[in-house]
């Protein structure tokens, strides 16, 4: 016999299940047990959102093997949970629609200039010179539009450091503030696997952080330190 932990709304909801059970399956029981429809919800396990088809044993990893446990965080409507990152994702995708089209407006200039050449090849070099010094610079203002476009597509990235008032975790990490804490946790319980059967507090500048919102949201910003409590520190 082996167990999902489902984490959602807060709350930890146990499905017990058979090793070689699909994922489909497990979930079906979840969403019937908190009487939602699985296709309003987002599963992420390993920080990937889960593929169904896939079985219990295939999914999880080998600690997770071992204790027959994997924990998957469940979330209403994954993109509505992250209004805001859709928002910019949205603006991002019409800056690139409009910059597109500039380069377009630009090749379609640049072929009439060179169509122009053709015809005052006869009228004497000045002239194609001049030409191609337009031809140039219409080539470098494509270029700076490249470079915006793949400048647009860099994800934001800032990087936290988490420390333990037991002092055996110093650890930065990389993370996309659009990103919901509760992943950046199971990442970082992946890298300490012993303080995940414990019930940690994480704080930011001495409030409780909310797992379930994104980092973002919970106002941690670029260079921040998370302190890591667990109830034998009290």
């Amino acid at each position: 016999m082996a167990k999902v932990e489902f984490l959602y709304d807060g709350q930890k909801i146990d499905i017990y299940c058979n090793e070689n059970d699909k994922l489909d399956k497990i979930i079906l029981k979840f969403s019937q047990k908190v009487q939602k429809n699985k296709d309003d919800l987002c599963f992420l396990y390993g920080g990937q959102v889960v593929n169904t088809n896939s079985t219990f044993i295939s999914l999880a990893n080998n600690f997770d093997k071992k204790r027959k446990i994997i924990s998957i965080i469940a979330t209403d409507n994954y993109a509505g949970n992250n209004s805001m990152f859709v928002k910019e994702n949205k603006q991002l995708k019409e800056k690139l629609k409009q910059v597109n089209k500039e380069i377009q407006e630009q090749n379609a200039e640049i072929q009439e200039l060179k169509n122009k050449i053709d015809k005052v090849k006869k009228d004497g070099m000045n002239q194609i010179n001049s030409l191609l010094e337009t031809i140039e610079k219409k080539d470098n203002q494509i270029k700076k539009l490249k470079i915006q476009i793949k400048n647009m597509n860099k994800p934001e990235k800032i990087t936290i450091n988490f420390m333990s008032t037991d002092q055996r975790v110093n650890y930065p990490m990389v993370c996309d503030p659009n990103q919901s804490f509760a992943i950046v946790e199971d990442k970082l319980y992946k890298k300490f696997p012993e303080y995940r059967e414990s019930n940690n507090n994480l704080l930011c500048n001495g409030y409780l952080i909310q797992r379930f919102k994104t980092i973002k949201e919970n106002k941690i910003r670029d260079g921040t330190t998370i302190l890591l409590t667990s109830p034998d520190d009290y």
